[in-house]
């Protein structure tokens, strides 16, 4: 998502490419996001010992269990229950991090601690990140729990 912003800012024509493309020369908008890591499955692999076939299990598991830890993120998120964010966020959080993606990582850790400082103002804009990090995060998983390494 970030990234997307950045590589447009950075490779935005320069001025006067508008005029240019209207005399027939294309412009073409480039995107990297499907390059930056959703999961590192070297982590994932490590913290399994190297075990490829308990990795395939850990994350079936974890694609049979993250709908209801997200679940109870966001019946924290709408209660204001501050507490039950930061123990459903850290649940979640714990989660993810066995499989080395960053993203959904940080958007679970930011949830949890706007839960234990009782700051809830940011609540529904964090969740929408944890749910854009876990919807890029879940083929990813789905591809490592049908993977026969």
């Amino acid at each position: 998502m970030y990234a997307d912003a950045f590589v447009f800012a950075v490779l935005r024509p320069y001025p006067g490419a508008a005029g240019k493309a209207r005399r027939g020369r294309k412009t073409t908008a480039v995107s990297f996001s499907n390059q930056i890591a959703i999961l590192d499955r070297a982590v994932a692999l490590e913290r399994v010992g190297g075990d490829s076939e308990l990795l395939q299990e850990m994350a079936q598991l974890f694609l049979d269990e993250y709908p209801s830890q997200l679940d109870a993120v966001r019946a924290a998120v709408r209660a204001r229950d501050a507490k039950a964010l930061e123990r459903s966020a850290h649940s979640l959080k714990g989660s993810v991090g066995n499989f080395g993606a960053a993203a959904a990582q940080d958007a679970a850790f930011r949830l949890e601690m706007i839960g234990r400082r009782g700051e809830m103002q940011e609540a529904d804009s964090l969740l929408d990140n944890l749910e854009s990090a876990l919807s890029l995060l879940e083929p990813e998983m789905q591809s490592l729990a049908d993977s026969a390494y």
